[in-house]
């Protein structure tokens, strides 16, 4: 009952949020297609022979429709920039913790597919990025595959920040935003109600204890953690208080936008800020990397 209520209301109020996840193949919070095992479909590699390679986790991908490897592809050539492009998907809604074939394990199975394209790619600079639950992927994978910089747009981690009783009351009583930003509310509504499901279910099929700790993971990569930035919306105070969760870290710089809406990638895009964005914070970590001692650029093994 609660799954249809929510495909029903995210079509009326979020039309365009519910045709990506639709496309995604996450719209159905019953399950993805059991059929759902190839998986090429899953982790799509595209080798432009480039000396940066950037993971798009499932989220961001999912906000250019079918055609995601086109779309970057135009995104950034207008831009005069060639980047090796791996696009991983996330189609059961498990938050990659199951295989493409719906079996248990499926973190330690993207952390090696991840790890094999790395490799396969050879790149000097990776870079992990994501919106949404992506965003949170890009987290977790960057710092356990020793990413060099992780780009979250809105990361939904921890997930309480988003679907904890006090957050949805906060949410709900914010008369203010109801009233001057509504289509933004309505958003972060049918956000909170799809956390609050697909966390639900996550916890039944992998049980709670077993699901992934992204702050803990980040906080303690054994590595060392990777630069990272936040973008989120300064008007949208679920994303504002997961940002100030990483504030105190000095590997971490946040970077607020404009907006209440939770899909800030979207309104980058509709304002032509996004591919700006994206590659100035490329440009920054490779501004960074090239002006350390050598003996620092060959212990990071840059």
């Amino acid at each position: 009952m609660k799954d249809v209520l929510f495909r029903w209301l995210a079509r009326i109020f979020v039309p365009a949020w519910a045709k990506e996840m639709e496309q995604e193949g996450l719209f159905d919070l019953r399950g993805a297609d059991p059929n759902a095992v190839d998986e090429s479909k899953y982790i799509v590699v595209e080798d432009n022979g480039a000396d940066v390679t950037i993971f798009v986790f499932s989220g961001l991908d999912g906000l250019f429709g079918a055609g995601p490897r086109f779309e970057f592809r135009n995104l950034f050539g207008k831009l005069g920039c060639r980047y090796n492009l791996v696009f991983v998907r996330e189609l059961r809604g498990y938050f990659y913790h199951l295989t493409p074939s719906g079996t248990l394990g499926g973190l330690e199975f993207y952390e090696r597919r991840l790890n094999d394209a790395k490799k396969r790619l050879g790149a000097s600079y990776n870079v992990a990025m994501g919106f949404s639950a992506g965003g949170t992927a890009a987290f977790y994978f960057g710092s356990r595959c020793g990413m060099d910089k992780i780009i979250g747009f809105c990361p939904s981690f921890p997930v309480a920040v988003y679907t904890s009783p006090g957050a949805i009351l906060r949410h709900a009583a914010n008369v203010k935003k109801l009233l001057t930003d509504f289509a933004a509310y309505l958003e972060v509504s049918v956000v909170s109600i799809w956390g609050n499901l697909a966390t639900h279910r996550l916890h039944k099929a992998v049980g709670r204890d077993s699901a992934w700790d992204v702050m803990s993971t980040y906080r303690n990569c054994p590595s060392g953690r990777p630069m990272a930035t936040v973008v989120f919306g300064a008007g949208c105070q679920q994303d504002r208080a997961q940002a100030q969760g990483l504030a105190d870290l000095p590997e971490v710089k946040l970077r607020p936008v404009a907006t209440g809406f939770h899909n800030v990638p979207g309104e980058l895009k509709k304002r032509g800020e996004l591919g700006p964005l994206l590659v100035e914070e490329i440009q920054e970590l490779l501004a960074t990397e090239e002006s350390l001692p050598t003996a620092a650029r060959v212990a990071s093994g840059a």
